[in-house]
């Protein structure tokens, strides 16, 4: 499922399928996201490393929008904060030779093309919770004797008989006289110990809810009405963005033209609109992500994350307006108002 999607798809990538998406787990899941198109996050999961990882598998973060990589940074301190695991670029640290890239990657497919802020974690980090100082994000096996020593100290004290076989002799057919035994790789470096599972398992889930959390949330906050005339009134309404993402979630989105602007319209019951469209187009709304210090001249430049709309309506004192927020990502509200 790891690379049968279609963002990059190469038929040399290990595990890439027959053509992407060719897999009915890869297809299945595909068809799940495009089938929400609410969804504001994703998070694969994966073993092993200790890590979240987050885009781009292929490029570095130069080529990337700064906005984009500022967000991803912010999300993935809330991250390492609850777990414990650093937030690594996929091609910037994770990607030992840079001449070969991981292509059709699930992350890759869902934000550079729907704009979809993703994540990747790598589950449990054997060397880490032995003792051993993290000097790198793709040390996958001991480096040396001593690094060697903790790991197996650890997984005899810990993993009982699933991580670690007492090495006994035995008569291979071809070989002759051997011994086998040792660590056994899916039971230590791919799987914690059973003890640690749930801990691990709440620490991840709690960074999915703050992930979840921060969606944007458009809403309309504010409805005046002045009376211009008989059975006459100017409607102005305020919708705002109260979430830490954008209404478009990414730059990318709005690049590949998938992020749907946020609209505003009006109802009157027992009258009728005079003047303005009933429905109108407000495009992106800002989310307090650009917010995160004091405007400076020099820092990020804020966008508008509220903007106002105005209607002329005819009705007779008494009758109603309701006045609907919808967006894709940042959901409907409606508040109504009696004249």
């Amino acid at each position: 499922m790891n690379r049968n999607f279609p963002t990059h798809w190469s038929p040399q990538e290990y595990g890439a399928g027959i053509h992407p998406l060719s897999e009915p787990e890869a297809f299945g899941m595909a068809k799940f996201i495009l089938d929400h198109p609410n969804i504001c996050g994703m998070c694969a999961y994966h073993t092993h490393g200790g890590i979240i990882l987050r885009p781009s598998m292929t490029k570095p973060d130069t080529a990337m929008s700064a906005r984009d990589i500022n967000l991803y940074k912010e999300i993935g301190k809330v991250g390492t904060e609850l777990t414990g695991y650093p937030t690594v670029s996929i091609y910037e640290e994770f990607t030992p030779d840079k001449s070969v890239v991981r292509r059709g990657g699930l992350m890759d497919w869902t934000y550079e093309e729907m704009g979809i802020i993703s994540f990747g974690t790598e589950l449990w980090d054997l060397e880490r919770t032995a003792g051993v100082p993290k000097e790198g994000y793709y040390n996958l096996y001991p480096r040396n004797e001593e690094v060697q020593q903790k790991v197996y100290d650890y997984v005899k004290a810990n993993m009982a008989e699933k991580g670690w076989r007492d090495w006994k002799p035995f008569d291979h057919p071809q070989l002759g006289k051997i011994e086998i035994g040792g660590m056994v790789n899916i039971w230590s470096y791919r799987n914690p110990p059973g003890s640690l599972l749930e801990d691990m398992v709440r620490q991840n889930i709690l960074f999915n809810l703050k992930h979840a959390a921060a969606a944007p949330q458009v809403k309309v906050d504010e409805i005046g009405v002045t009376a211009v005339g008989t059975d006459l009134y100017k409607v102005r309404a305020v919708v705002s963005n109260h979430g830490y993402l954008p209404s478009n979630l990414s730059d990318v989105a709005v690049a590949n033209k998938v992020a749907k602007p946020v609209t505003v319209s009006i109802v009157v019951d027992g009258g009728e609109l005079v003047m303005n469209p009933q429905t109108a187009d407000l495009g992106n709304l800002a989310g307090r992500n650009e917010r995160l210090y004091p405007w400076s001249p020099w820092g990020q430049q804020w966008t508008a994350n509220g903007k106002p709309v105005e209607w002329l309506v005819r009705a007779p004192q008494g009758s109603t307006i309701t006045v609907t927020s919808q967006s894709e990502k940042g959901g409907t509200h409606r508040r109504t108002h009696t004249l």
